[in-house]
């Protein structure tokens, strides 16, 4: 359970990174 919340986590800082990079493109 523990691994799977890490898994999701790091899925989503991943996903939040990408959506912040294509945000700061012009």
């Amino acid at each position: 359970m523990i691994l799977c919340f890490v898994v999701i986590f790091n899925l989503f800082s991943e996903i939040e990174m990408n959506f912040n990079k294509s945000l700061s493109c012009p």
